[in-house]
């Protein structure tokens, strides 16, 4: 059975650098555990982090972002 996970986070990450670290870190955990990422499909700041650690640890990652 397929396993995913949907991220949602702030499109950027803030005066905080350590948001960037902790979403790097999620992403990790997330793909140690067999489970695909969701997240809101921009490929940098939070949910590009967390995403980016899925595609190192060669877990399915797929951006979604809306048609506005």
């Amino acid at each position: 059975m397929k396993k995913n996970i949907c991220v949602f986070g702030g499109s950027v990450s803030g005066k905080n650098i350590e948001n960037q670290k902790i979403a790097k870190i999620i992403g990790k955990i997330i793909a140690e555990n067999k489970f695909n990422i969701v997240f809101g499909g921009r490929e940098n700041h939070i949910m590009g982090s967390v995403a980016q650690s899925g595609v190192e640890k060669k877990k399915k990652t797929t951006g979604i972002i809306p048609n506005f």
